[in-house]
């Protein structure tokens, strides 16, 4: 049971809320007034005449109340949205929040930093054989340029450390990639060369985001468990402070996360001087910790008020509770349902990987096949549901600056002359034609749920239309791979982009969300709701 006024939830028969002492029941008395038509008068006996209400010898009354009550009203069940949405309160905003969520803030980044330990193990073994073991220029391994140059100087030059170690798992767990700057000064009796440049490399496995949110969700259900009786806004505050401290924490971590190496020897009139470091960005990263934070930590306190449910309790507790709930719902059905097939389709062809692994130098991960299947198999699903919204995947500036070239669904492959190149090369299964159809059942669906809960004017279904695409426009956020590569001796900075446009995958999941939302309200209504 949950209180009209502040949405606490309240113990099981109470009449009045523990938060706020609104009544959490509505009686509504009537007396019904029934006329004794007897003949004499009940208290005294002497004989009375209809026409009077009381005894002319004892003053008793001949009247009687009946007195009855309507139905009491159930508060967990407010058929009324709108009435429901004006008459909602929002408690103030208390310093005492931030106490609070202290200890589950610091429970979160604990946990967090446990399992990245774990991941590390894996991810640092598969880096290291690509980059590290591998690492080579123009043929010959990277030990064997830094000895050529030992013996040139006469100096000992120190091997660079790992390039990814455990803080850059941390950081791309969250999504946050480093950007690499490197400066050369190379000196001899002839000439001066120097050169800087810098590197960003924008991608990391969706998947690695599960690590933050699991760690987040645990914070959110301890924090929950500590504050039983208290109203979803309350709640919300609570989750807000807690993904706060969360994302300071994130920020002030990533200024000691990265890689460095500096070199400089010398020799008679040569020298050769390089510096090179990874940093990452930290308004990005209390951000990312602050947005992420904030709503993990919210869904993880709302899971521990009965262990059973998630947005489901923002239904009859806040305004627009149900568009809310509908909307989370329909991203996370799609993506885990598009998810688990890319993943057994992958799983269906493990032996051909296998053998495609084992080609490859990739030593560690050919020992691995099902977790890299896994891996893949989510950010191949996160890239399908942006195909299934009819957005357009963009490849561009591949091999040169004039390199254009999109794909999808409905339109295939198109570009400047690469869709020759790689339109023999991509083979379209039958299968993706129709997986558009996948949120088109899950907007129908929702706003048949919405209309049931008489949450489908059409201001709730605008308002689960923009909600659903800002969420779709994180996850288009998420495929994006960026490459920037800029120098002293570039005109212009070197890029290329494989991903979706945020702005334009807005706009299409909007619209998208906005005309089938609508049919399966209309739908609902056609059967009476």
């Amino acid at each position: 049971m949950y209180c009209k006024i502040c949405g606490a939830a309240s113990t099981q028969g109470s009449n009045y809320c523990g938060h706020d002492g609104a009544s959490l029941i509505e009686i509504i008395p009537k007396l019904h007034v029934k006329k004794n038509h007897a003949t004499f008068c009940p208290s005294c006996g002497k004989k009375t005449s209809d026409q009077h209400n009381y005894c002319g010898s004892c003053g008793a009354s001949s009247l009687a109340y009946d007195a009855t009550t309507e139905s009491v009203r159930d508060t967990t069940n407010i058929s009324d949205s709108k009435t429901f949405e004006q008459s909602f309160v929002r408690p103030r905003f208390q310093v005492s929040y931030l106490k609070q969520a202290l200890i589950p803030a610091l429970i979160a980044f604990a946990i967090m930093l446990v399992l990245n330990i774990f991941a590390y193990q894996y991810t640092n073994s598969v880096f290291n054989s690509l980059f590290s073991d591998k690492l080579s220029t123009g043929g010959f391994p990277l030990e064997y340029a830094l000895h050529s140059l030992e013996d040139e100087f006469d100096s000992d030059i120190p091997e660079p450390d790992a390039f990814f170690g455990f803080s850059d798992m941390v950081m791309n767990s969250h999504l946050i990639t480093p950007t690499y700057n490197l400066s050369a000064d190379i000196q001899d009796s002839n000439e001066n060369n120097t050169f800087e440049g810098s590197l960003h490399f924008s991608f990391t496995f969706v998947i690695y985001l599960l690590i933050p949110m699991l760690a987040l969700f645990i914070g959110g259900m301890f924090a929950g468990r500590k504050r039983v009786n208290v109203s979803m806004v309350e709640r919300l505050y609570s989750a807000l402070c807690t993904g706060a401290i969360y994302g300071i924490i994130l920020a002030f971590f990533s200024l000691f996360s990265g890689f460095g190496y500096d070199v400089n020897v010398a020799k008679d009139a040569s020298r050769f001087k390089l510096d090179i470091d990874a940093s990452y960005s930290f308004i990005k990263s209390l951000f990312i910790g602050l947005t992420v934070g904030t709503t993990v930590t919210f869904i993880g306190m709302l899971f521990s008020i009965n262990y059973r449910q998630f947005t489901k309790h923002l239904t009859r507790t806040i305004p627009f509770g149900e568009v809310i709930h509908q909307a989370f719902s329909t991203l996370v059905r799609g993506l885990l349902v598009i998810s688990v097939i890319m993943i057994l389709a992958l799983m269906s062809s493990k032996d051909k990987i296998s053998a495609v692994m084992d080609f490859l130098p990739l030593d560690e991960l050919s020992d691995k096949v099902g977790l890299f299947i896994i891996t893949v198999g989510a950010q191949a699903g996160s890239i399908l549901w942006n195909l299934a919204h009819l957005a357009p995947l963009h490849l561009d500036n591949l091999g040169s600056s004039d390199d254009l070239l999109t794909f999808s669904i409905l339109g295939g492959l198109k570009g400047n002359g690469l869709e020759e190149f790689f339109g023999g090369m991509v083979d379209i299964p039958l299968y993706l034609y129709l997986v558009f159809l996948l949120p088109i059942a899950l907007f129908a669906w929702s706003g048949y749920q919405m209309k049931k809960s008489n949450q489908a004017s059409l201001k709730h279904i605008a308002i689960y239309s923009l909600i659903y695409a800002i969420l779709i426009g994180f996850v288009s956020y998420l495929t994006q791979m960026n490459i920037k590569v800029d120098g002293t001796n570039q005109e212009t900075p070197l890029q290329a982009f494989i991903g979706f446009s945020i702005f334009g995958t807005f706009i299409r999941a909007f619209i998208f969300s906005y005309i089938f939302a609508y049919v399966g309200g209309y739908i609902a209504k056609r059967k009476g709701y």
